[in-house]
């Protein structure tokens, strides 16, 4: 096989994500005059280049910290209804 049969070739790539979050990212990428596909492999070229995802992909210490609070039974404010809970946290019932 040659180089430029090399070049040319390409695989497609399919993947079902929320039609939102696909609208509100597309809009973005127009704005920054990128298509859907160069901004995927802008991503790939990002993951080769970093030998990793080229971004946190982690939980927030205050997320950890929440989860182990609730899974300890430790600062959880318990409400007999949700009409209490809302008026608590000063949201519209």
């Amino acid at each position: 096989m040659t180089k430029q049969a090399t070049i040319n070739q390409s695989a497609r790539i399919s993947a079902r994500i929320d039609i939102n979050l696909k609208r509100q990212t597309e809009s973005i990428l127009e704005d920054l005059g990128l298509t859907p596909t160069e901004a995927i492999i802008m991503y790939y070229k990002q993951i080769l280049l970093q030998r990793g995802i080229p971004f946190d992909v982690s939980l927030p210490k205050e997320t950890i910290l929440a989860i182990k609070d609730i899974e300890g039974g430790k600062n959880l404010t318990k409400y007999n209804n949700k009409k209490e809970m809302y008026k608590d946290l000063g949201l519209p019932c």
